[in-house]
């Protein structure tokens, strides 16, 4: 509900021409929306994932993921 409040309500009357400008206008206020601080905090979500969470993420493996037996019920 509050990406929705946020994010997509805003865009509601505007009429985009692209998938490349209706990208551009939801990442703009993503963007606004994670720098935003919590309520009551001083800290956003951004800054709590760069402190926390980041560090705890690891590289995707090298080889792809293969798929050993495919059943069909």
């Amino acid at each position: 509900r509050i990406i929705y409040t946020r994010v997509f309500a805003p865009l509601r009357n505007e009429t985009f021409h692209s998938v490349a400008d209706i990208n551009t206008a939801i990442r703009e206020l993503l963007e606004k929306h994670n720098d935003m601080s919590f309520r009551g905090r001083e800290y956003s979500r951004r800054s709590l994932f760069l402190e926390v969470e980041s560090r705890e993420l690891m590289p995707l493996p090298e080889k792809r993921y293969e798929i050993k037996r495919y059943a069909q019920a």
